[in-house]
């Protein structure tokens, strides 16, 4: 079973290198370029992708001299980004690459960029200016959006692949207009229709459609002409169900981690089928997952082959249950109900979603460990996927947190906030006595605390900025003002566009007065933690480690924070001075000193040792926003208290 498999993947390997050394052959040709269009046009993507003059140096000849550029007969014919360097980091998320560009090289045959961060959408008219056009290669550049039909106008297509993406929507059904295409690699993506014309394709050899959110049955496909042109198939962890048709011409075929039931056809050396609902197969589903997944789709699971629709045969790779959980999702009741006993009943709660039990084990495994992110105060959180495919973060009180009822303190903010700059919530389930569950949207770059380094300037700006909103909002537009009290890098959690949403916010409440009560706390700061100006203060502490990258100065001491403070910033005046504590990850051009300057300045601002002239929230938004007010700002703050 091995040796056939394993001589498989040597060949596949094979071919790939040859389509690419064939591609690439003449690494030098000798010949200068001769296109002034090309010569302008690599001078434009020098200036978008902000490459080092080392790599594409601007005096010389690209055909001569530039890294990853091939030409022959001097023009360009491949261009490979993957492993060259920005100039300045901050270009990573926020300097758009100028697809444009790439329109002038008609004899373009290669195009390699994979690992190289290219955010933002692909240019929707791009397959129809690269006639010449065989290997396109995205991997892992942070495309988000949908696949642009355009791309089945590479008619010269062989190689495409835009895996480990946030891709999202439908396959579009130009792909199928791609003649020659022999590999097709869409895995690790947020892609949810399958289109039939795939199997049209007369010489596609390997597909990948793993871990997306692809859902429907699957069956005999034989009818296509050319299906059986495709040796290697992977549509693992999606959400496929039903039964297995024939799919004897296989070479290797991966069906883990989905819904199939009933029988295997007939045996296949390279099959690999655990984690589904095949009966006498090892490593399958539990048959309470199985039974439950089948009966909430009001279909039945018998363990046979045809038997989960009238109509199976008709219904290829049908993707109808993404729909139903997006309008689910969207249902929000704003009506929530807190019994005041000393029960702490929650009676009628009607806020987001209300999910059973059984659909969250479903989601999380039965709340396996390996779905466990951490152990927190007020709950456990797990990762987790609805039937849907929808990836979410399940909040689970009452086994090793320490305020189980904090999930009432959420659900309150969540009746009387509604922000974009918040974790969205998008349902509950109470009906379990020992657990109650809350389940948010899953933010798919984490918290500020685990990915800080690796954030360039520009990013980390833009997320201080977001969490001043969102402050804002709370301080100044709810009334009364709510308090959040756990403003620290670990609760900015961010999004697939690297925008700030506010977690962690059981703490919350309604500001009280400037005066401990029996009900208030004290920070370390000696304010009281029920008032704003707590979270000011909180916030003048992110905004150093956003400077420094020194992570966990909220935990220091007050006295060893003032005297960070009074040591990075000996002059509020000397913009200058920044840089003798910038975080040296960072590289800031001189614009964006200005903005860093300005963050140092409202740092130091929020962190005011006289606690009445610390500056009120709207005013932090403000100075941020425009870094040219920041002295007006400083100079009139405490006027504005």
């Amino acid at each position: 079973m091995v040796g056939p498999h394993h001589a498989f993947l040597v060949g596949l390997f094979v071919f790939w290198c040859t389509l690419v050394v064939a591609v690439a052959r003449p690494l030098r040709s000798g010949a200068p370029l001769r296109s002034s269009t090309e010569q302008e046009a690599l001078l434009q993507l020098s200036d978008s992708l902000g490459l080092r003059s080392k790599d594409w140096p601007r005096m010389s000849d690209p055909c001569m001299t530039w890294s990853g550029i091939v030409c022959k007969n001097g023009r360009v014919v491949s261009i490979n980004i993957s492993g060259l360097r920005r100039t300045t980091p901050e270009r990573s998320h926020h300097r758009q690459f100028a697809m444009e560009a790439l329109a002038n090289f008609t004899l373009l045959k290669a195009f390699n960029a994979s690992g190289f961060l290219l955010p933002g959408p692909m240019t929707k008219w791009f397959g129809f200016n690269l006639p010449a056009l065989k290997v396109f290669d995205l991997r892992s550049c942070s495309i988000t959006g949908s696949i642009p039909d355009s791309l089945g106008q590479l008619s010269s297509l062989v190689i495409l692949d835009i895996s480990n993406n946030s891709l999202s929507g439908p396959i579009p059904p130009s792909i199928g207009n791609l003649l020659v295409l022999k590999y097709l690699n869409v895995s690790n993506n947020h892609l949810e229709y399958f289109t039939l014309e795939l199997w049209s394709l007369p010489t596609l050899a390997v597909l990948d459609l793993s871990c997306n959110q692809f859902t429907g049955v699957i069956v005999d496909f034989s009818w296509a002409v050319n299906s059986s042109s495709v040796q290697k198939l992977d549509i693992s962890q999606n959400i496929f169900y039903g039964g297995i048709p024939r799919l004897k011409w296989f070479r290797s075929l991966n069906l883990s981690h989905n819904y199939l039931q009933g029988k295997l056809p007939n045996p296949l050396a390279n099959l690999v089928a655990e984690k589904n609902c095949l009966p006498k197969v090892p490593g399958q589903r539990s048959s309470r997952e199985c039974d439950m997944f089948y009966h909430n789709r009001g279909l039945k699971f018998v363990g046979g082959i045809g038997h989960t629709s009238n109509n199976i045969k008709e219904i290829v790779l049908v993707s109808f249950s993404g729909v139903l959980c997006t309008v689910a999702v969207l249902v929000f009741v704003a009506v929530l109900f807190l019994s005041k006993d000393s029960s702490q009943s929650v009676g009628n709660i009607g806020l987001g979603v209300t999910f059973t039990y059984n659909q969250l084990l479903q989601a999380t495994g039965d709340f396996n460990d390996a779905k466990l992110i951490k152990h927190g105060h007020t709950g456990d959180l797990f990762n987790g996927f609805l039937e849907c495919g929808t990836h979410v973060v399940i909040k689970r009180t009452g086994t090793y947190s320490t305020k189980t009822d904090a999930y009432l303190s959420e659900l309150d903010f969540f009746n009387k906030v509604s922000h974009k700059r918040f974790v969205p919530l998008l349902g509950h389930c109470l009906e379990n006595e020992n657990h109650k569950l809350l389940v948010y949207k899953q933010m798919p770059y984490g918290n500020m605390s685990d990915c800080l380094l690796q954030l360039d300037w520009i990013t980390r700006f833009k997320i201080a900025t977001g969490v001043a909103e969102a402050l804002t909002h709370l301080h100044h537009e709810c009334i009364p003002p709510i308090v959040h009290r756990d403003i620290q890098l670990s609760s900015i959690l961010l999004d697939d566009n690297y925008e700030a949403r506010l977690g962690s916010l059981s703490e919350a409440c309604a500001q009280e007065g400037e005066t401990l009560s029996g009900s208030s706390e004290q920070g370390k700061s000696g304010l009281l933690t029920t008032v704003c100006a707590y979270d000011v203060h909180c916030f003048g502490k992110v905004l150093l480690e956003l400077i420094t990258g020194n992570i966990g100065l909220r935990a220091s001491n007050e006295g060893d924070l003032y005297r960070c403070v009074d040591q990075i910033l000996p002059c509020t005046l000397d913009k200058e001075a920044v840089k003798n504590f910038l975080d040296p990850t960072l590289r800031v051009d001189e614009d964006l000193l200005e903005e860093v300057w300005a963050t140092a300045l409202v740092a130091k601002a929020c962190l005011n040792l006289n606690h009445s002239d610390k500056p009120r929230m709207d005013l932090v938004l403000l100075a941020l926003q425009s870094p040219s007010k920041v002295l007006e700002f400083c100079a009139e703050s405490a006027s504005h208290m």
